[in-house]
């Protein structure tokens, strides 16, 4: 497959599956109606180029295919409206009143579907990731920091669930949207996660995933204003996204955070960002978990460099930030921070508490955090050790993060 059709096609993809879903009203049938049109874009355009429009193409071969399978079965369908219209239209620039009917935005649509309250959190989460997304199983593991095998088996039990309970993919009207918000916003910061990440590591194609998470984030702060969420997810990753051109370097090497060139970033999005945090009002509200993330990437946002940075107020965000989120990078985070303000020795005894925990042993930041630490507190050896991990750990996972510096690379900032 040529170089050029392999982001296009994954940038397509979620389009174009989240429409035949829609159009079919069939999962299975339109995941399968979408990798023949896969497979068929691959034939096609490596000889006749790639259409104007990828994803009307690739909509209109995959229900195609669909009907033709559909006729075999001597079973009939009822497909309405212009395709090409509905993949074309672009995301709308004026305000969108939300009323359960009229979505915007097909994906957002499936996204909201795919949380039905019969499935368990877990459950709707891995489904959208692997049907609206289209993640593999070890980028959902990465991002839910779980084994490739569990989240099989999670895919498995929410498909069996909604064969057996005969769920029907239907949009939810208004009064149900609360309660699959916080799945949808998820699904849509674990889809900015994975382009972030590729970003870092060189997949450079990757930041289409981006581009879309944050379409996805302005869409769902427009439909739903009165609820904070949104705009504090939105904000964190206008904020994350702005530092992207100095993260990486021309030979795609990660750049820690104190020594990018911080001219690079983008200080409209930083702007931006800011302004949305200033909006919600964090310190009047019962803050979450995106704001209070929001919150600390702000103040590494604004900071002129990185002797500047406000550390104790990150340090004490984190504190708040572990009464929300149970993850273990929330602490682990926290001790980088702690490192900062010269309290290594409290950062020490918080990783050393998280070592035991299974889900920090193939989570390269944890020691890179430890190399950190035993730098500051001149160990030298066990530095070396904990690098050796974390480099064995990139290598396996293919990133091209790691430096072959170790001095340099101790000071990496897992934030």
């Amino acid at each position: 497959m040529s170089n050029d059709l392999g982001p296009v096609l994954s940038a397509a993809y979620p389009q174009v599956v989240a429409t035949l879903i829609r159009l079919l009203k069939d999962m299975d049938r339109a995941m399968d109606a979408t990798q023949d049109a896969l497979v068929k874009a691959i034939q096609v355009w490596e000889s006749e180029g790639i259409p104007d429009n990828p994803v009307a193409w690739l909509v209109t071969v995959g229900r195609n295919r669909a009907v033709d399978q559909l006729r075999r079965e001597q079973r009939s369908i009822s497909i309405e409206g212009n395709v090409v219209a509905l993949v074309t239209e672009e995301t709308p620039t004026a305000e969108v009143e939300f009323d359960g009917v009229n979505w915007p935005d097909d994906m957002l649509r499936l996204l909201f579907t795919c949380c039905h309250p019969q499935l368990a959190s877990a459950e709707q989460v891995v489904l959208m990731l692997k049907v609206v997304l289209g993640f593999s199983n070890q980028e959902i593991a990465r991002g839910l920091l779980a084994s490739p095998a569990s989240i099989e088996k999670r895919l498995t039990r929410a498909k069996q669930r909604i064969r057996t309970m005969d769920m029907p993919y239907e949009v939810p009207v208004a009064a149900e949207i609360p309660a699959r918000l916080d799945a949808v916003l998820k699904a849509i910061y674990l889809l900015f996660n994975e382009g972030y990440t590729r970003i870092q590591d060189g997949s450079l194609s990757r930041g289409s995933l981006i581009d879309m998470a944050i379409r996805l984030g302005r869409i769902t702060s427009r439909l739903l204003r009165a609820d904070p969420k949104p705009r504090a997810l939105l904000a964190l990753m206008l904020l994350s996204a702005a530092r992207l051109p100095a993260r990486v370097d021309d030979q795609g090497v990660f750049v820690p955070l104190h020594s990018q060139n911080r001219h690079l970033w983008h200080h409209s999005m930083i702007k931006e960002g800011v302004a949305l945090i200033d909006a919600i009002h964090v310190a009047r509200h019962r803050p979450g978990v995106y704001q209070i993330q929001a919150a600390i990437s702000a103040i590494h946002s604004q900071a002129p460099s990185d002797d500047d940075t406000d550390w104790p107020q990150i340090v004490a965000l984190y504190e708040k930030l572990e009464e929300y989120d149970a993850s273990p990078v929330v602490p682990i985070n926290r001790a980088v921070a702690l490192c900062y303000c010269g309290r290594e020795m409290e950062a020490r005894e918080i990783l050393a508490m998280k070592e035991a925990a299974k889900k920090v042993k193939d989570y390269q930041p944890y020691y890179v955090a430890l190399a950190l630490v035993f730098e500051k507190t001149g160990e030298k050896e066990e530095v070396r050790i904990a690098l050796r991990q974390a480099r064995e750990l990139a290598q396996r996972q293919c990133a091209k993060g790691l430096s072959d510096q170790e001095d340099r690379s101790a000071r990496w900032i897992v934030h």
